[in-house]
């Protein structure tokens, strides 16, 4: 079934053959005749194997809050099968977090080789009653300093605050030149802050983000546009996190995304669809989920709104959100991700 044709086209990239979609070079290539004026980005941009070592990355950050897992798997880089999807330094490897602040917690890296002073900053995502509180919080906005006229997510500015300086440290400490940074829901939306943060003192390095919400207003994308031109969000069908975010008596609910959307339907084998940053939200997804779930989340005003009109179908399409690139990244199906002990030893549940 195709989905309908683009009615704005700042912001919508119809999908030509839904069902089994086209590889983004094939689509890049189909689309350019007829939207020569969207900024459709180029294939060889998304890197698929990198995407993969995000998801690992992304997957490890969620190993410290599991029962039964020992940190030290994440330092010496063994944690498991999340661990084994990238290659750190064995021994670079920080977990960070702040006691009593159950949201701000996941790991710092270098990649390896280590003489090449890359870095990554993984963020663990939504795993606990404490995580949702901070996303319900999230979706009040308030100022963000340094940043003239932004406004974000409340819960997401506190917990990046509570680290940021534990971070930065790390970096430092691994004489990191260059950071990407990654996470899934909660941990997506940090990674963006992070981003916003970092690239004063690093070079920014390609980053993929997994179910990222809605951050902040228009100022705030302005601002990281820059910053913000590494990164590629990844959204899996009818995720609806993608369509969440803070609003505001002014704006209404944010639609303002950063970076470059890869909108997966269907399954990795069936190809994505690429969509530049726009003012809206990225049109991808935001198509396909008001065609599939009859939500246009753009009619959304109010916080309250959100949770009343959003929340419903929220739950019933949670699946989208708890899996990516095929596999389950967070959630009770994700448990393999993690070695855990048991009776002594180690084992993956």
């Amino acid at each position: 079934k195709q989905l309908p044709a683009a009615t704005d086209a700042r912001a919508v990239v119809p999908c030509l053959s839904c069902g089994r979609m086209m590889p983004s070079a094939r689509l890049a290539a189909g689309v350019a005749g007829l939207f020569a004026s969207l900024l459709v980005k180029a294939s060889a941009e998304y890197n698929k194997r990198d995407a993969e070592k995000f998801w690992g990355l992304s997957a490890a950050a969620y190993c410290g809050g599991r029962k039964g897992f020992n940190s030290d798997l994440l330092v010496s880089w063994k944690c498991g099968y999340a661990c084994d999807k990238v290659s750190l330094v064995p021994g670079s490897v920080a977990p960070f977090g702040r006691a009593g602040v159950p949201s701000a917690h996941g790991i710092v890296g270098k990649y390896a080789p280590a003489e090449d002073a890359k870095c990554v900053v993984a963020f663990k995502g939504t795993g606990n009653v404490g995580d949702m509180l901070t996303d319900l919080a999230s979706l009040v906005a308030v100022e963000l300093d340094g940043c003239a006229g932004c406004k974000v997510g409340r819960g997401l500015r506190n917990t990046y605050d509570a680290i940021k300086g534990d971070i930065q440290q790390h970096l430092r400490k691994l004489g990191c030149k260059s950071v990407a940074v990654t996470g899934h829901s909660l941990g997506a939306g940090q990674a963006a802050l992070a981003m916003f943060d970092l690239q004063r003192d690093f070079h920014l390095e390609p980053s993929y983000t997994f179910g990222q919400p809605v951050i902040g207003n228009r100022a705030f994308q302005k601002a990281l546009s820059s910053a913000a031109s590494s990164l590629y969000r990844i959204v899996n069908g009818t995720d609806p996190v993608p369509h969440s975010g803070p609003a505001d008596n002014a704006e209404g609910l944010y639609t303002h995304h950063q970076g470059a959307e890869v909108f997966f339907q269907g399954k990795v084998t069936d190809g994505h669809v690429e969509c530049a940053e726009k003012d809206e939200l990225a049109g991808c997804s935001y198509s396909y989920f008001k065609e599939r779930t009859g939500l246009d989340v753009k009619t959304i005003t109010t916080a309250a709104g959100e949770i009343a009109r959003l929340g419903p179908v929220a739950a019933r399409n949670v699946d989208y959100h708890m899996y990516y690139l095929d596999e389950a990244i967070a959630g009770q199906d994700a448990q393999k991700n993690c070695i855990v002990e048991e009776l002594g030893g180690t084992m993956y549940p």
